[in-house]
């Protein structure tokens, strides 16, 4: 079964009346899969056929579009891209989709001109990703902060994979532990659903 799980963080409970219910919209506009969410705005999305795999040569991304709906009339609506790929490890190799993958990386410590941590814009990301595929890179390691999460969206869109490490320390101590676990749980929650 090829499918989506979707959990929508509501901030109050449904009123009466209200749905929500998410749409899967795959790589060439299509609709695929639409599941009623329950209550707690979770809900799995199973797709018509197979999915299309995301790669750095071929990026491609699915749009879970949720609604919230009450008495009939669509009041809200957020859409998310997410992707289908396998990442595994054998034999000394990596492997993309079940393929091996030559990883071409690159690190990247995300200093921006003027603005030091935060990219100054989405085109300058998306300007970066393009120079950076231009170079025959499939990989960009950050290690040093918690990347801004358009970085994230560019590179899966343009097609590059994304080594992301947890913020690196001096000296660690048992509050160092503790918020090095916390961050990594923060990442994960934040960026689960990029493919790259």
């Amino acid at each position: 079964e090829q499918a989506i799980d979707i959990a929508a963080t509501l901030n109050a409970s449904l009123p009466d009346g209200a749905s929500l219910a998410a749409t899967v919209i795959d790589p060439a506009g299509k609709s695929v899969a639409t599941v009623t969410l329950d209550a707690d705005g979770a809900g799995r999305a199973v797709l018509e056929g197979a999915p299309q795999l995301w790669s750095p040569d071929s990026p491609a991304l699915y749009t879970v579009v949720t609604t919230l709906t009450v008495d009939g009339t669509a009041q809200d609506r957020v859409s998310e891209s997410c992707g289908f790929r396998t990442v595994e490890a054998r034999d000394g190799r990596i492997y993309l989709n079940g393929a091996p993958l030559y990883l071409r990386g690159v690190l990247d410590q995300a200093y921006y001109p003027e603005t030091i941590y935060t990219p100054p814009s989405l085109e300058y990301l998306e300007d970066q990703a393009r120079k950076a595929k231009a170079l025959g890179l499939n990989c960009l390691r950050i290690h040093i902060k918690i990347e801004d999460p358009r970085y994230y969206e560019v590179a899966d869109r343009l097609g590059l994979l994304v080594w992301t490490e947890i913020p690196n320390w001096v000296f660690l101590t048992d509050a160092t532990d503790a918020r090095a676990k916390e961050t990594f749980r923060g990442m994960v929650a934040r960026d689960w659903n990029h493919p790259s």
